[in-house]
């Protein structure tokens, strides 16, 4: 794979900032303390959820991964599988540095 996974980690750890797409709510909550620290207020807006990248979520997730499957070349889609590992150990590190926030209500 031709991306520099080593930086992507380096980028990650200077930022304070960090939610994952999943969990987003609940890490927001580290937001105000560490916002605080510069003297900046942080208010969260509730929002419903939006999935504005994908109109097929109804689906099962086998259909749709053998959808991908069929729009790719066998080449393609061994460095899309490839790029999503990385994404997945990206996400396990940003997990571990996240922890696990109180269950804050906003």
């Amino acid at each position: 794979m031709e991306y520099d996974v080593h930086q992507a980690f380096r980028n990650i750890n200077n930022v304070q900032l960090l939610a994952r797409t999943e969990y987003f709510e609940r890490d927001l909550c580290r937001f105000p303390t560490i916002l605080q620290q510069y003297d900046i207020e942080f208010n969260l807006i509730e929002m419903a959820p939006q999935n504005i990248t994908s109109e097929d979520l109804h689906r099962p997730l086998d259909d749709r991964i053998s959808k991908v499957k069929g729009l790719l070349a066998n080449e393609n889609y061994e460095k899309f599988l490839e790029a999503n590992a990385q994404d997945i150990h990206l996400l396990e590190h940003v997990s571990s540095l996240i922890g696990n926030c109180s269950d804050t209500e906003f």
